[in-house]
């Protein structure tokens, strides 16, 4: 039996323990370990909550993705918005990275990649390692 005196969802001031918890997934029939237990708190009270509104042609598209990846719909928009983010980020990087605002550790370190790996992604998006203008500077002086 877990623990009675976890507090959770501060967001609205409730509070619930571990043992309410252990009790209601007991009574549903799930059995499973304390850490299994743990996991599921976590993702009923540590999650946030995102509503918005999107366009008939989106929301087909959704649809869609949704039958082809047999998702349910809060699974799919979780998926896609964390893909999407991670690409938001990725490209970020090379662009600062690209731009000499951060070092390629960095850069690496923002997209939460190895610096081979970074490295890889800026080869294969065949971004400059060297500005120009360093380039020049380093041949006038030889």
């Amino acid at each position: 039996m877990l623990s009675r005196s976890y507090k959770s969802h501060p967001a609205d001031g409730r509070s619930r323990s571990r043992y309410q918890v252990d009790r209601v997934l007991r009574q549903a029939g799930v059995h499973a370990s304390p850490e299994t237990y743990e996991y599921i708190v976590h993702i009923v009270y540590a999650t946030g909550t995102i509503s918005t509104r999107v366009p008939e042609d989106l929301e087909s598209e959704l649809e869609a993705y949704l039958e082809s990846e047999r998702l349910d719909r809060s699974t799919a928009v979780r998926k896609l918005l964390s893909e999407g983010l991670e690409e938001w980020r990725r490209e970020r990087a090379l662009d600062r990275f690209a731009d000499g605002e951060v070092s390629l550790t960095k850069a690496a370190e923002l997209t939460d990649l190895s610096v081979w790996e970074f490295a890889r992604l800026v080869e294969e998006a065949d971004a400059a390692w060297v500005s120009g203008d360093h380039l020049e500077a380093d041949l006038e002086d030889l």
